[in-house]
């Protein structure tokens, strides 16, 4: 595992179509529509989510643009107070 982390890890690919008229250009350069994309979908604040960008790229002959970035989940932590700590 990266860092010596132990974890899980988990590799997805996303190919979606996206609605008429729209072109990812919209949103800026691939750098700004992936940080975009990352703060709005994949871990949006208050989700428990962040998400770190490695690299963004196009390729003009696939019409496609590309996102490489990790997504970590934040653990919760619960601070439990035992009944005898309470009375003291």
């Amino acid at each position: 595992m990266p860092g010596g982390l132990a974890g899980e890890e988990n590799l997805s690919v996303v190919v979606a179509p996206i609605m008429g008229g729209f072109k990812l250009g919209d949103l800026g350069g691939p750098q700004q529509a992936a940080e975009r994309f990352l703060a709005t979908t994949v871990a949006p604040e208050g989700s428990g989510r962040t998400a770190k960008l490695f690299d963004t790229y196009e390729r003009c002959a696939l019409f496609s643009t590309f996102f490489e970035f990790s997504v970590c989940r934040m653990e919760k932590s619960h601070a439990v107070m035992r009944e005898d700590q309470q009375n003291a």
